[in-house]
């Protein structure tokens, strides 16, 4: 059993990336990966500088499976296609 609970997110603009400076605060938090559908979201490139997992398509993040204790979409921008 891991000492840290994997978060993955999905949504890196207004609401995902407060969150996820909120749960950086955490030491038993790790942030597996983040999804959003605009590569040049904020929250994004605060990611991939941080050497996390980012994905555009939300998909590409969900198939970590069971590497994932918990997924958040704090995302509320409806699905483009």
């Amino acid at each position: 059993m891991s000492d840290k609970i994997n978060i993955a997110l999905i949504g890196a603009g207004r609401t995902g990336t407060p969150l996820r400076n909120e749960m950086l605060k955490y030491s038993y938090l790790n942030i597996i990966g983040v999804a959003d559908l605009d590569a040049a979201a904020e929250g994004m490139k605060i990611a991939a500088e941080n050497g996390i997992f980012t994905a555009t398509v939300p998909v590409d993040l969900i198939s970590k499976g069971e590497a994932i204790d918990i997924l958040k979409s704090p995302a509320t921008s409806p699905l483009k296609k």
